[in-house]
């Protein structure tokens, strides 16, 4: 199943492979290294790393406004699953997402779902225009964000 923003962003990386061949061929090895070293870092969150597992992030509302580029994503975190565990609590949270250049959402039980992070949500590609690619898992989707920054706000845990 191809997915235009995991394609475009593979072009970037291969554009940054080529890039760093063409400046310095001497470098190969560092070339090949940033090829090879696609890899996602998880971010951590007021509660720490949002562990892995479909359960972490429950998903209640998604919007899209591509007139003003504001992605907003609205649910409740699992307090079991955060790295600083609040045991049998939900976390009422609203992410907002800046300066969005594309966003997309995969079913989390689709061919393309099994995108390889170290968390629920986790930052990608980092490009030197300062825009991010967010990868971010909830409990039915996969979104794959391109944006300038996030803000993440929160409820008062609750049972």
């Amino acid at each position: 199943m191809a997915n235009k923003l995991l394609k475009r962003t593979l072009n970037s990386w291969l554009a940054s492979f080529l890039s760093i061949l063409a400046n310095n061929f001497a470098s190969l090895s560092k070339a090949l290294g940033v090829l090879l070293k696609i890899a996602t870092k998880a971010v951590s969150t007021r509660y720490g790393l949002l562990l892995n597992g479909r359960c972490c992030i429950h998903l209640d509302d998604y919007s899209w406004n591509q007139d003003v580029g504001v992605v907003t994503l609205e649910g409740d975190l699992n307090g079991n699953l955060v790295e600083h565990t609040i045991k049998d609590k939900w976390i009422p949270f609203k992410l907002t997402l800046s300066g969005v250049i594309n966003s997309e959402h995969i079913q989390e039980d689709s061919d393309f779902s099994d995108i390889e992070t170290k968390s629920n949500f986790d930052v990608g590609l980092v490009k030197s225009n300062g825009i991010i690619t967010l990868i971010i898992k909830t409990y039915d989707d996969v979104f794959v964000v391109e944006c300038n920054s996030y803000k993440w706000e929160y409820e008062a845990p609750y049972t």
